[in-house]
């Protein structure tokens, strides 16, 4: 898995939900300020190395670590 979209009515992404998935980018429906609003775990891309959120208003990106 490289690449998910998600809706902009996701209220949480759990805890290693990505996990090894070497998920490179997100596609959200909703805008940057949604996205921070999202509940999520801290370690959920843990082992995907960057990722690249795609909002509707422009693009986020979260550096994870394997920490």
């Amino acid at each position: 898995l490289s690449s998910i979209t998600i809706s902009a009515s996701v209220q949480s992404v759990g805890y290693t939900a990505f996990y090894r998935c070497s998920l490179e980018e997100i596609h959200f429906g909703g805008t940057m300020e949604q996205w921070e609003t999202i509940d999520k775990a801290h370690s959920r891309n843990r082992g995907t190395g960057g990722v690249v959120i795609h909002c509707s208003n422009g693009d986020l990106r979260e550096e994870v670590t394997d920490q």
